[in-house]
């Protein structure tokens, strides 16, 4: 802990002491139901196992689906043994599989952290008319309370975490939240309902069926698990490839038989040597809004697209004709995330992209991390396997969704630098949001 920055030492011994003084007041003096207490901690330090490593973030952290045990444990046995459970998972996901030994206020500040999260997810779940434990409830009746509680749970459980690795690494609070984070919130309200209905079964004496409702938190454990290794696979294939970019870029400003080697006019030149390259290598350059017509008269192997407004770099045009040769994929999209020029793209944009990401990864079966990206690489030999339709906004997704149906489609992803774009934002959030959500949901079920 010594080396932790000193905002992060406070804060982390405030969390501590927070929740210290809330298990000493507020532990249980006894068990109402051994038993049931027993195989919940036994099941919260089990699902506690299934967790996975975040790679955006630098502190090591790891995420599990034992919330969802919590979100049972509190409907059945009430908060304060709750709490006991929660630390009890925490210190299981510190100590075992781990790749290497946690340090010890790690493990302690994981435990404080969940009993000051579960403690409030109590406190509202009891305040928005919660039924207390042992008391008979149904999952119709607890709707609002139930809501109530996840949220509580996501935000209270996040926010002290991502606050910690902020203050440990010296990074935007908000940048660590919303990377490393806010993309998980839809799976703490799919693991509350799985724990209400089990709850549910169980109070009507449905013992054994109620282990049935392990199954949403496994799937979203799996989930975690595809997406995670997608980000460390596209993270490895990025580092190999961007030697071949700077290698291919060095040889173009080498090929400049120009004296102001440092100057502006310099760096520009090396940009329209870029795009030259892929016109000679007959590549074809399109317009997000392309439509299909004018993709068939394309002529070269290769097509590259991009919107004209600056926010996409066209001198990555030879790093993404590399990466999709090297990764040997048919269809290769320009992940904008993550934004690292905090200027490109609001939290309301980024918001609206992950929710329509999300989308198209449940209803396609396969992560993808920018489905609203206006710059992909891909053969046009695939094009015939393609039904294109939209000429519209739309026409961005359409063709991913058509490469991702495929199975002769090979798909890829991998990150550039976006940056500002030049002009005025025609975009109205809203409006094109709902629309590009309800044309996703078209194209899946048409």
């Amino acid at each position: 802990m010594k080396d932790l920055p000193v905002a992060a030492r406070i804060f982390v011994g405030t969390v501590l002491a927070a929740g210290l003084v809330i298990l000493v007041l507020f532990a249980p003096h006894s068990i109402g139901n051994p038993l049931l207490f027993a195989a919940l901690l036994s099941f919260s330090a089990l699902a506690s196992a299934l967790k996975v490593s975040l790679p955006l973030a630098t502190s090591g952290s790891t995420m599990s689906v034992s919330y969802a045990v919590d979100f049972a444990a509190l409907l059945l046995l009430g908060a304060n043994e709750t709490m006991i459970v929660a630390a009890a998972s925490a210190y299981s996901q510190c100590t075992f599989r781990t790749q290497a030994r946690s340090d010890a206020y790690r493990t302690l500040f994981s435990m404080a952290s969940l009993v000051v999260t579960v403690k409030a997810a109590g406190l509202v779940y009891v305040w928005l008319g919660g039924t207390p434990p042992g008391t008979p409830f149904t999952i119709l009746a607890i709707p609002k309370p139930l809501v109530g509680a996840a949220t509580t749970y996501f935000v209270c459980n996040t926010a002290l975490i991502a606050t910690a690795i902020a203050l440990s690494t010296k990074q935007p609070l908000l940048r660590v939240w919303n990377e490393n984070f806010l993309w998980s919130a839809p799976s703490y309200f799919v693991g509350a309902g799985a724990a209400a209905i089990a709850a549910t079964i169980f109070e009507g004496g449905g013992y054994w069926f109620a282990l049935l409702a392990a199954a949403p938190p496994y799937f979203i454990y799996r989930t975690y698990k595809v997406y995670m290794g997608r980000i460390e696979d596209e993270q490895r294939h990025v580092l190999q490839t961007s030697d071949l970019h700077l290698a291919t870029i060095e040889a173009l400003a080498r090929a400049i038989d120009a004296k102001d080697q440092t100057t502006h006019m310099h760096l520009r030149r090396v940009q329209f040597f870029a795009a030259e390259l892929a016109r000679a290598g007959e590549l074809s350059l399109a317009e997000q809004r392309a439509n299909a017509e004018l993709f068939a008269s394309a002529t070269g192997d290769i097509i590259i697209t991009l919107d004209g407004d600056h926010s996409y770099p066209p001198d990555a045009i030879s790093y993404l004709i590399e990466a999709i040769l090297h990764l040997d994929v048919d269809f290769l999209n320009a992940s904008r995330f993550p934004v690292r020029d905090r200027r490109a793209m609001s939290f309301k944009h980024k918001f609206g992209n992950w929710v329509l990401s999300l989308a198209m990864s449940l209803l396609y079966f396969q992560w993808v991390r920018d489905s609203q990206s206006g710059m992909w690489v891909f053969r046009r030999s695939i094009l015939s396997d393609m039904k294109l339709v939209s000429d519209g906004m739309a026409f961005s997704e359409e063709i991913k969704i058509e490469a991702l149906k495929s199975p002769k489609v090979r798909f890829g992803e991998i990150s550039i630098l976006y940056t500002s774009r030049l002009g005025e934002i025609k975009l109205n959030p809203w409006r094109d949001g709902f629309q590009n959500l309800w044309f996703l949901v078209k194209k899946r079920f048409s």
